[in-house]
């Protein structure tokens, strides 16, 4: 019968001919702290149960009748609007989405609804179909961070 993990840990190491360095110990895992400083090896340990603690609570996936698209708009533009280099190209597109789309569920994004918004908003064809590219690449964000899922239960 193996023995039971004792957790995720603090170690030092001493080796001939360099300063003493604090080790977290994980299982089979080492992962130097890089300080030879107690309370800061100790920070360091922290910060790293929680991330691990944090990557191993997965996220609830919703399907498309529970999600709104308010919800998706939101979190693209919150996780991946600030990684592009103009987001507030990003935030204009949510803007308008937002006022029809906003309380519609996933699952109400259909050809009709997407001619109904094209006619609704009164803009160029261009513009609309940037816009709901905006929205399909908010639902693809969500498919890939697995909140949404696109498979029917």
């Amino acid at each position: 019968m193996s023995r039971p993990s004792k957790g995720a840990r603090l170690y030092l190491v001493t080796r001939t001919g360099r300063s003493p360095v604090w080790v977290i110990r994980d299982g089979a895992c080492e992962i130097s702290t890089r300080t030879g400083h107690r309370g800061e090896a100790e920070t360091a340990l922290a910060a790293y149960i929680a991330d691990r603690d944090q990557r191993a609570t997965p996220r609830s996936c919703l399907a498309a009748d529970e999600m709104t698209v308010a919800h998706a708009l939101t979190l693209y533009g919150e996780e991946h609007g600030p990684t592009v280099a103009d987001p507030q190209r990003i935030g204009y597109a949510i803007e308008a989405l937002m006022t029809f789309w906003g309380n519609l569920r996933v699952a109400a994004i259909r050809g009709e609804t997407c001619r109904t918004y094209a006619r609704q908003r009164g803009r160029a064809p261009g513009t609309v179909r940037r816009e709901l590219g905006t929205l399909q690449a908010a639902l693809n964000h969500c498919v890939r961070e697995a909140i949404f899922s696109a498979r029917r239960r």
